[in-house]
């Protein structure tokens, strides 16, 4: 999906993600990390990748690395993606292309 709004879900319900490092995936995984400091989520790019995400998810050892992710992610997105934060940079956003003022 374009924007990734699945994974911001996920993150919002205290879910650990995995998500395809492309796109409009990979641009939410990058705020995040630009944000918090830390990888929000696990990234993969083609099969094999993907097929160590999901075993690096379900070794019990990691389970300390993934609660840190799952944590970051979660309030990053409650802070980030709350509705009245989006509805502010929808609408600055459609003043910048009709040229209007507040």
């Amino acid at each position: 999906e374009g924007f990734g709004f699945v994974p911001v879900e996920a993150m919002a319900c205290g879910t650990a993600v995995i998500v395809n490092d492309d796109a409009g995936l990979k641009e939410q995984m990058d705020r995040g990390m630009y944000l918090t400091g830390n990888e929000i989520g696990l990234r993969y790019k083609g099969v094999h990748a993907l097929k160590d995400c999901l075993e690096y998810v379900s070794d019990k050892r990691n389970s300390e690395e993934l609660e840190r992710m799952r944590r970051a992610a979660y309030g990053l997105v409650n802070e980030v993606y709350t509705v009245e934060r989006s509805a502010n940079e929808v609408e600055s956003y459609y003043k910048e292309l009709t040229g209007r003022e507040k």
